[in-house]
C-alpha cells in the first residue's frame, strides 16, 4: 500500500529494512537486491561510537609531564598557531609543539585530534590518520572549536587522509565506518576534493549516494531513488521504528515502487513526504520545492494556527492576508489540520502547529491524505468580516518555515516581530526595569559572535537599574548548540544574582532544536519563568539533522540522526510547559499586540514575582 488513508499506522517495533547491497541492480522495471541483502535493525542493535572503535580495554597512561605548567602552555601555544593556520612542521609551527605535548602526556583525545588536523594540513597523510585514530579511540570534545569535529566527522577525515595517501582500501573502510556511525553530511562526500581519486570506484559511488551513469527510464530512476531513500533511512536514522511498524515502512516503499508508473512525479514526491513524516522524529523533514524532478510548489501563502483557527498571515497576493481558512476543498480546516498533524507529528503537537501547517499549503500532499480530491484544482474557502469566498491560490516557492510569525500589515510593528533580519539583539524596557533579549537563531552573526553578544549582554545586565531579563525564543528554531555555553553562563549568572529579580523566557512552537537545548539547560540549573506556549520539542528527543539527497530526483531532506538526552533519563515530558501560559488570537496578532509581554508586565507590576524560590 501507499499512503491513501487519513490515518498513519503507529506502533513500537524493531524496524527491519532490507537495503540494497553496494551492487544494487535494476532488473526490468523493478529494483532487485543483488547478492545478499543486508538487514538493518534499529534501536535494538545500534553500536555506540566507542564500541565501533575498540576503545574498551584502553589503559590510562602512567606517564605524566615532568612540568605540567610547561605542558599546559605548550598546548595553548599550539592552539594559538592552529587558529592562525600555522601548522608548519618547523620549530615555529604547531606540529612539533603537539608532538612534544603528546610525548609528555598521551591521553588527551583533543590534543591527538589537533595533531591529526595539523599533520593533514602539511600533507603528512599517514601520520595524520594515526593521530586521528588515537583521538577517536580516546574520544574528543565535539565543542572544541579548534578541532571542530564530531567522532563520525573524524572517521570521514581519516578516510580523506587515507584517500590522499593513495590507500583506497582504507579510505573506503573508514568512509563506511563514518556512514555507519550516522555521518550527517553524506551529500558532501562526492564533491570533497580529498576523495577526487575515488570517483571511478563503484563502492565509493555507492557510499556517496551517486546515481549510476547508465541511462534509465523515468520509472527506473524513481525506483532507484526509492531504494536509495530506504538505504539512507536505514543508515542514518537513529530510531526509525519509533512511531511506525517496520513492516509498514517497508510495505509503503515497496508499494510505492510498484505504483510509480501510475503516479505523476508530484504524486510520488507527496508519498515520499508522507513516508518521512511517518518516521516521527522532529528533524525528519523533506524539502520538495526545488528538486530536479517532482517539485511540489506550495500555495504562495503562509498559514498560522491561532487560538481561534487557521489564518493567512502572509501571501504573495497581499489581499489574502488576514483571511481565516474555513475549508480545504470540502474538508473543514480543523479536520484538515488534525489529519496533517497525525501524518507529520514531529516531536509534539506544538511542532506540528509550527512545521506541520506548511503541509496544508502542499496540494499534492493534501490530495494524498484525502483532504482534497484533485491537487490540480485545489481550492480554499476563506472568510473575513465581509463573508466567504473560494480562492484558487497561486503556487510558488514563497516563504520559509521560520520564523513562524510575521509582522501584520497596517499596524505598528510589535517589538517581538521587529528586527527579524538580526540573529540576536537587545532592547531596554525601562518601564519594566528589564532587558529584552531576542535570539532568533543559534548562529554567529556577521559582525558579532554569540560569545561576544553574551559578553555584551552581561555588561548591559550589570546596570543596577536592570532588575529583570526577558529572553524571547519564540522565533528560534535552533542552530549550532555548541555556541550556547557563553550565553547560558550569562543567563544563569543573572538569575542567581541577589541584586536581580527574575529571568523570564518566552517560548513557543518555534522553540526547537539547539534553542530547545538552551531552555532545557535553564530549566535544570536556573529558575526561569517560562512564558507563552509549550515548546516545540522535548527535553529528551531524537535530534540532529542528517542530510540526504536522492540521486536522480535530487529531492532532499534531513533525518533525526542522534538521540539528544539533554535532561535526566527519567524526563519524559512531551514539551517544556510555561508557568505563565499565554496564547495568541488572530485579533491580538493582526492588531499588533503581544500578550506574552503584557502578561510579564502584569506579573512584574504585581510585585509577587520579586522573591525567588529557595532550593
Amino acid at each position: 500500500m501507499i499512503f491513501q488513508s487519513r490515518v498513519i499506522p503507529v506502533s513500537v517495533a524493531i524496524l527491519t529494512l532490507f537495503v540494497n547491497s553496494p551492487n544494487m541492480a535494476m532488473q526490468g522495471e523493478h529494483v532487485s537486491i543483488s547478492k545478499q541483502a543486508e538487514v538493518f535493525t534499529f534501536a535494538a542493535d545500534t553500536q555506540l561510537l566507542n564500541d565501533s572503535n575498540e576503545s574498551y580495554g584502553k589503559r590510562a597512561s602512567v606517564d605524566f609531564p615532568d612540568n605540567p605548567t610547561d605542558y599546559f602552555f605548550g598546548v595553548e601555544l599550539a592552539r594559538e598557531k592552529v587558529r592562525k593556520g600555522d601548522c608548519k612542521g618547523d620549530c615555529k609551527g604547531a606540529v612539533p609543539l603537539l608532538e612534544r605535548a603528546i610525548k609528555d602526556y598521551s591521553d588527551h583525545g583533543n590534543v591527538r585530534g589537533l595533531l591529526g588536523k595539523c599533520r593533514a594540513e602539511v600533507g603528512k597523510w599517514k601520520s595524520a590518520a594515526e593521530a586521528y585514530k588515537k583521538a577517536l579511540q580516546l574520544g574528543v570534545q565535539p565543542w572544541d572549536f579548534d578541532l571542530d569535529l564530531n567522532p563520525n566527522d573524524m572517521m570521514i577525515k581519516i578516510a580523506g587522509v587515507y584517500a590522499q595517501a593513495g590507500n583506497q582500501d582504507k579510505a573506503l573502510i573508514w568512509l563506511r565506518r563514518g556512514l555507519d556511525a550516522r555521518y550527517d553530511e553524506r551529500p558532501d562526500i562526492a564533491d570533497a576534493p580529498e576523495f577526487a581519486n575515488l570517483h571511478d570506484n563503484d563502492e565509493f559511488k555507492n557510499l556517496a549516494a551517486l546515481p549510476p551513469e547508465k541511462a534509465r527510464s523515468r520509472d527506473e530512476e524513481w525506483r532507484y531513488d526509492i531504494a536509495s531513500l530506504r538505504q539512507q533511512v536505514a543508515m542514518l536514522h537513529a530510531d526509525a521504528d519509533q512511531l511506525t511498524k517496520a513492516v509498514e515502512l517497508e510495505r509503503v516503499l515497496s508499494d510505492l515502487s510498484l505504483a510509480v508508473p501510475n503516479l505523476s512525479d508530484q504524486q510520488v514526491t507527496a508519498q515520499l513526504d508522507l513516508f518521512i513524516g511517518s518516521l516521527g522524529g522532529g528533524h525528519d523533514l523533506f524539502w520538495p520545492v526545488y528538486p530536479e524532478r517532482g517539485a511540489m510548489l506550495p500555495f504562495a501563502l503562509k498559514i498560522y494556527l491561532f487560538t481561534d483557527g487557521l489564518y493567512i498571515i502572509d501571501a504573495y497576493d497581499p489581499q489574502l492576508i488576514g483571511f481565516k481558512i474555513d475549508l480545504f476543498g470540502k474538508t473543514p480546516a480543523a479536520e484538515a489540520y488534525e489529519i496533517v498533524a497525525n501524518a507529520f507529528p514531529g516531536d509534539n503537537d506544538m511542532q506540528a502547529r509550527w512545521m506541520g501547517v506548511r503541509h496544508l499549503t502542499q496540494a499534492f500532499t493534501l490530495e494524498a491524505l484525502g483532504i482534497i480530491d484533485d491537487a490540480g484544482t485545489a481550492t480554499l474557502t476563506v472568510s473575513d468580516k465581509t463573508g466567504q469566498r473560494v480562492i484558487t491560490p497561486e503556487r510558488r516557492g514563497f516563504t520559509s518555515m521560520s520564523p513562524a510569525l510575521k509582522a501584520p500589515p497596517g499596524v505598528a510593528v510589535p517589538l517581538y516581530l521587529s528586527r527579524m533580519e538580526d540573529n540576536y539583539w537587545i532592547h531596554r524596557l525601562d518601564d519594566l526595569s528589564a532587558l529584552y533579549v531576542q535570539l532568533k537563531i543559534v548562529a554567529n552573526g556577521e559582525t558579532e559572535s554569540i560569545a561576544e553578544f553574551a559578553k555584551r549582554l552581561g555588561e548591559e545586565a550589570s546596570d543596577p537599574r536592570i532588575r529583570n531579563l526577558i529572553l524571547d525564543l519564540r522565533h528560534s528554531p535552533g542552530g549550532n548548540g555548541y555556541l550556547i555555553p557563553p550565553l547560558l553562563r550569562q543567563l544563569v549568572h543573572f538569575d542567581a544574582s541577589p541584586e536581580k529579580d527574575r529571568l523570564f523566557v518566552i517560548i513557543g512552537r518555534n522553540t526547537f532544536s539547539a534553542s530547545h537545548n538552551l531552555i532545557t539547560e535553564l530549566d535544570w540549573i536556573a529558575e526561569p519563568i517560562f512564558v507563552g506556549e509549550p515548546s516545540g520539542s522535548r527535553p529528551n528527543t531524537l535530534s540532529e539533522s542528517g542530510h540526504f539527497i536522492l540521486p536522480f530526483s535530487r529531492l532532499s531532506g534531513t533525518l533525526s540522526s542522534q538521540l539528544h538526552q539533554q535532561s535526566v533519563p527519567e524526563d519524559h515530558r512531551v514539551w517544556i510547559a510555561p508557568q505563565l501560559p499565554v496564547g495568541l488570537s488572530s485579533e491580538e496578532h493582526f492588531s499588533g499586540r503581544d500578550p506574552a509581554i503584557e502578561a510579564i508586565a502584569a506579573l512584574i507590576a504585581s510585585k509577587k514575582t520579586n522573591s525567588k524560590p529557595n532550593n
